[in-house]
């Protein structure tokens, strides 16, 4: 089942730096989600390669996704998915992964007009942009 994000929430904390062009931001996004979630998210961006490392936890029986949204059919090798200027790496071993593409489709209800969705296990993801 999708746990519903809650609309009008906002993070618990955010910190942001900026050093030497390095951008650096961190949230704890727990309040998205009902009680006993937990999701504090941390970024690193030097303007071609960014970093998301993501801490969760959640009721026993749910699973978290890390999801991001791609504009064409990535080529898939192992953890790595590829598509024209961005190479995602989810970062975890091949037999942790979860790294799948789910194309748009009008009748489950989401917000996409097109495109598609990579979805991995939570953890650290390096997105790198050519």
């Amino acid at each position: 089942a999708i746990v519903p994000q809650k609309l009008g929430a906002k993070p618990a904390w955010v910190t942001a730096t900026n050093e030497n062009g390095t951008v650096k931001l961190a949230a704890d996004l727990s309040p998205f989600y009902p009680a006993g979630y937990r999701w504090i998210r941390r970024v690193t961006f030097n303007g071609s390669r960014m970093t998301i490392d993501d801490d969760t936890s959640a009721p026993s029986g749910v699973t978290a996704t890390f999801q991001l949204q791609l504009p064409a059919l990535p080529t898939m090798a192992g953890n790595v998915a590829t598509v024209p200027g961005m190479i995602v790496d989810a970062g975890n071993p091949v037999s942790a992964v979860d790294l799948r593409t789910v194309p748009f489709d009008p009748n489950t209800g989401n917000t996409f007009t097109g495109g598609f969705r990579l979805e991995t296990k939570p953890g650290k993801v390096i997105v790198q942009i050519n």
